[in-house]
């Protein structure tokens, strides 16, 4: 055949064939995500999700310990990833509901006696 190459494969075809396959891959790389703590870019074997973005697995750390946290087991604040306990909880949870733990509790003021049942 003429103008075909000695691999029976045409020219134009590997030309096509070439340009496809660099976009391809150009796309690929500028599509990798960046790390929300780190801002470098995630790959696969590094990833782990949670509140919506890929993170480093390093890089996923309760914001106030430092304690490495995994997928879905962690609290969230403004964004921002916190270990359920303690941290969570004594920033963020319900306050001045309980006494301090070495305080005696307050006597009831809202209860009646009970009758006595003869």
């Amino acid at each position: 055949m003429k103008g075909a190459d000695p691999s029976g494969t045409h020219p134009v075809v590997l030309s096509v064939r070439s340009r496809l396959s660099l976009q391809h891959r150009t796309q690929t790389v500028t599509a990798m995500p960046k790390c929300p703590k780190c801002n470098k870019e995630v790959y696969f074997a590094e990833r782990v999700t949670s509140l919506g973005k890929d993170w480093h697995r390093p890089c996923l750390k309760c914001e106030k310990c430092g304690k490495t946290l995994t997928s879905g087991g962690h609290a969230e604040h403004e964004g921002k990833p916190y270990c359920n306990h303690p941290c969570y909880a004594a920033m963020f949870g319900p306050k001045g509901l309980l006494p301090a733990p070495s305080a005696p509790l307050p006597a009831p003021t809202c209860l009646r006696p009970l009758p006595v049942l003869a």
